[in-house]
């Protein structure tokens, strides 16, 4: 019943355009080459330059890309990042624009268009853009994805040899960072030279069903001899749930993680993805005995260091419009102090609220989860002189399909470092109708039926079946 009153408040206008709300892809930098495994498509053999026009991300360049082609699985794949590599440049960049679209010959058609703003990066770099929205993309079909630059930008790294990868071929299309209708493919007819670029496609098999609405995270922390000790196993939270997401990176001061796939309280894999980039992490005192105690031993330390991240992508229609969602944030340090925590979406929510703490090492069974409701520093100042604590805030509305996590040091006399343990983003619950609604909700199951067999053959235009809902 619930999920009929949702179509018929208009989820099929705004619960299915979720997946056209897109804003933004965030631009990654790693030394290293990506992991390839299940269904991810690459090519990384390079070292080459094609030459200006040919293989230079840059704004008086044309775009550059790859054509690819996908499986034979039945239900399609589920694309959530391409990487290309930089074979010689350093430099910030400038915003880069990527196209995801269908390729016929030489005409490409496109499907999807993110931004990502730039960051710093040196010639080697694996340069990734992560998808505001995950694509959902057809079996069997040839596709390409490109990259152009509104100013400076770099040089892919490529090979001369186009079978390379077999599948697809490098390509080049449009003038002044803005690509075209069509593509000029490097496959070595004169006087194009012949080539495949350095490139992996993040992707999996099929589309993940819908998830519970409920995700947890963890932020395992510790330091040099405990990391990645303190691990949620139970059920732990404000918000009581099982199946944690345990985040830890390779060290304790290197813990970040890029685009880390993220599962619902069901255990059940979905389509949103962690990337988080701090400095350290560190502990708190907090009493281990319990699951809210492992929740907030360990923590990201230092998180509100200048360029730090802390960014959820591709949240699925559980989280969607009308209702939206929630991100509680959890903390317990090992000092005294407040600092600001302030989380925006995709469509420009933001939410603020203040942690306190009266003093480190807040935690205790007996005292439990307690929430701050402080709106400035000074109430959480008030707060913590009167000797009060807290371990977690609430923060929402918020209708985007990924959000941005801010934490900013505040300036009292303790210590005022911003420092987080672990959140949960939760989907507001779906009010159940009223019998006066009934006329309203038919209606929107006839426009139900009507759009579901409009879309019956939809795998490969980005929009979820409507079966996935109901």
């Amino acid at each position: 019943m619930k999920r009929l009153f949702l179509l018929a408040m208009g989820s099929i206008v705004v619960g299915f355009a979720w997946l056209g709300q897109a804003q933004g892809a965030i631009m990654q930098v790693s030394y290293t080459a990506p992991t390839v495994d299940g269904a991810d498509i690459a090519q990384l053999v390079g070292g080459q330059d094609l030459g200006g026009n040919q293989g230079h991300i840059w704004g008086n360049r044309p775009v550059q890309g790859q054509t690819f082609t996908t499986g034979s699985y039945y239900a399609g794949y589920t694309l959530f990042a391409v990487t290309l590599q930089n074979l010689s440049t350093t430099s910030s960049g400038s915003t880069f624009t990527i196209r995801v679209g269908e390729v016929n010959g030489t005409n490409f058609t496109p499907i999807r268009t993110e931004t990502a703003s730039p960051v710093s990066y040196n010639p080697g770099a694996y340069i990734t853009y992560v998808f505001d929205v995950p694509i959902k993309l057809a079996p069997n079909k040839v596709y390409g994805f490109d990259v152009g630059a509104s100013g400076s930008g770099y040089i892919t790294s490529n090979t001369t040899n186009n079978m390379a990868y077999p599948d697809g071929v490098a390509y080049s299309s449009g003038a002044n960072g803005v690509g075209g209708t069509t593509l000029t493919l490097h496959n070595g007819i004169p006087p194009n030279v012949s080539g495949d670029r350095v490139f992996h496609l993040d992707m999996i098999e099929g589309w993940p069903p819908l998830s519970s609405g409920r995700i947890s995270v963890n932020f395992v922390g510790g330091g040099p001899n405990d990391y990645g000790t303190y691990q949620v196993t139970g059920v732990a939270g404000a918000v009581p749930l099982p199946n944690w997401n345990n985040i830890m990176g390779p060290a304790w001061n290197n813990p970040d993680v890029v685009n880390v796939t993220l599962k619902d309280s069901t255990g059940m894999n979905t389509t949103a993805r962690i990337t988080v980039d701090v400095p350290n992490t560190w502990y708190s005192g907090a009493d281990t005995s319990t699951q809210d105690g492992l929740l907030l031993k360990g923590y990201l330390d230092n998180a509100a260091a200048s360029g730090s991240l802390i960014r959820v992508v591709g949240l699925d229609e559980a989280f969607a419009n009308p209702f939206g969602y929630k991100v509680y944030v959890y903390y317990d340090t090992d000092s005294g102090g407040a600092f600001e925590i302030r989380v925006t979406d995709s469509l420009g929510n933001t939410d603020v609220k203040w942690a306190y703490e009266a003093q480190g090492s807040n935690y205790t069974p007996s005292l439990g989860l307690v929430e701050s409701t402080a709106r400035t520093q000074d109430e959480a100042w008030a707060a913590i002189q009167m000797g009060r604590t807290s371990n977690y805030v609430v923060l929402g509305d918020f209708f985007g399909p990924n959000f941005n996590v801010y934490l900013t040091n505040g300036n009292t006399p303790l210590d005022d470092r911003a420092r987080i343990a672990g959140l949960q983003i939760i989907a507001n619950p779906v009010p159940e109708p009223s019998t006066g609604f009934l006329g309203i909700l038919a209606c929107g199951v006839v426009g139900l039926l009507a759009w579901r067999r409009r879309n019956q053959q939809a795998i490969g235009d980005n929009k979820p079946l409507i079966s996935r809902i109901l």
